[in-house]
């Protein structure tokens, strides 16, 4: 015991100046060395090249399945960088990763006062290789876990220090998140609970109006990015990408034999060895036209991945109207191995996930206890576990089968969520302390 204690002593005192410079310069020959050693080629797949789509919003071409954001990085790289293009995106990728290090550091500050835990949380969060690996992915997952990181540091901010500024920008940032990836949309709505819970809090109540003006805005640019959509597409909806995941559930579950269309189950069985996403391409010929002109505009010297290759090579032989599309994915969705199918997902997920499951049910039992025993909110700690647990429900409605991509953007907030539980556990048999700590977190 002496020993650990010794080695406790010498941490704290080793690492109390310049932690943040030696944290990341850690970070950095770490990756350096990651990447040296297993060198990695940039990573790409069909759903990378439906980010090429030509857009241009100012001018009513929209996409009707992507947002805005990524597309729009990549041309401006595009037009600064020329056929260097995706080089740039991967160095900007890269840099942003890293310097999101510096407010993902002042979070766990401001929240843990345990400097191990600390240390152990920034070096996980810099050197995590499911990380450092969307860093050279050409899809939006970098920028959505940068963004989690930057909601946090503002969230952790407000609740420290009350702000016009923090209220403002906690309520503009899902804008931009939900146009860098529809999974925000939950967002959304958790930022506006925050913010209007502060109107019964008596000395927030004048920050909190500049929270309820992003709000505004917010909701504001999601509902006329859906209004360009209805003018240009026909389509009064964020993204139908949606509907996309619904028909990869269908075909994957096996429920499409329950859509009551004998022509799209005959499809789809002719087809289904070919991917799955290559029935949905051949019954709907804007789909394949959109894959294509996409592909066009995909950087030529990247050679194609076996999934680009299916979908180039559907021809769109027939195409159906969406209406039609739709009542056979809802009419496969009320059959009984669709259910199951899901149902089975859902316990797997939950079942890979049990212990930050757990952690998470212990947190709100605790936020819970807090409430009635001091009438006092544990903010911070309550916003964690709504963003979490906001992602289950958003992957529950979309896209069961990649579920691993979609839960991307809560992983700084896992992480964070553990060294909290990490210091409270240490704690538990210290009431002072805890209850200093949670104090802290309030």
């Amino acid at each position: 015991m002496k020993r650990i204690y010794g080695f406790v002593d010498f941490i704290n005192r080793y690492s109390k100046k310049y932690l943040l410079l030696k944290l990341l310069l850690f970070v950095f020959f770490y990756r350096i060395l990651y990447f040296f050693l297993y060198p990695r080629k940039i990573f790409y797949n069909s759903d990378s090249v439906s980010y090429f789509i030509p857009i241009d919003i100012f001018h009513g071409k929209i996409d009707l399945y992507r947002t805005p954001v990524y597309p729009y990085l990549i041309k401006f790289f595009e037009y600064i960088s020329g056929d260097y293009f995706i080089k740039s995106i991967i160095i900007f990728q890269q840099a942003l990763s890293f310097l999101s290090i510096i407010p993902f550091y002042f979070v766990l500050k401001q929240n843990v006062k345990n400097r191990i835990i600390i240390i152990l949380s920034v070096l996980f969060y810099g050197c995590f290789p499911l990380i450092i690996n969307q860093n050279i992915n050409i899809n939006p997952e970098n920028l959505c876990i940068v963004s989690s990181v930057v909601l946090m540091y503002f969230i952790s901010a407000y609740i420290r220090k009350p702000t016009k500024i923090y209220a403002f920008f906690i309520c503009i940032l899902p804008l931009f998140l939900i146009m860098l990836k529809p999974v925000y949309l939950i967002v959304l709505f958790i930022c506006c609970l925050f913010i209007l819970s502060k109107f019964f809090v008596r000395n927030e109540r004048q920050t909190a109006i500049w929270g309820v003006l992003g709000i505004v805005i917010s909701i504001a640019g999601v509902w006329g990015y859906c209004e360009m959509n209805r003018k240009y597409n026909n389509e009064f909806t964020l993204s139908k990408i949606t509907m996309n995941n619904a028909f990869l559930n269908v075909i994957m579950s096996g429920a499409y034999e329950s859509g009551g269309d004998e022509k799209f189950i005959a499809i789809i069985k002719e087809n289904i060895n070919g991917g799955v996403y290559m029935p949905m391409l051949i019954i709907n010929k804007e789909w394949a036209d959109m894959y294509k002109a996409s592909y066009r505009l995909f950087p030529q010297n990247l050679p194609p991945t076996w999934d680009m290759n299916f979908n180039i090579s559907a021809n769109g032989m027939v195409d159906y109207p969406l209406d039609r599309i739709n009542n056979f994915i809802h009419q496969s969705q009320f059959s009984k191995t669709y259910f199951l199918y899901m149902t089975k997902q859902i316990v797997k997920m939950f079942i890979y996930n049990q212990i930050l499951l757990l952690i998470q049910i212990f947190e709100l039992l605790l936020i819970i206890i807090y409430f009635i025993k001091y009438r006092k909110i544990l903010w911070f700690l309550l916003f964690c576990v709504l963003f979490i647990a906001g992602q289950y429900f958003t992957i529950a409605l979309g896209s069961m089968n990649d579920w691993p991509r979609l839960f991307l953007p809560s992983v700084p907030f896992i992480i964070l969520l553990f060294a909290i539980f990490l210091q409270q556990a240490l704690l538990i048999f210290d009431k002072n302390r805890f209850n200093q700590m949670l104090i802290n977190q309030r």
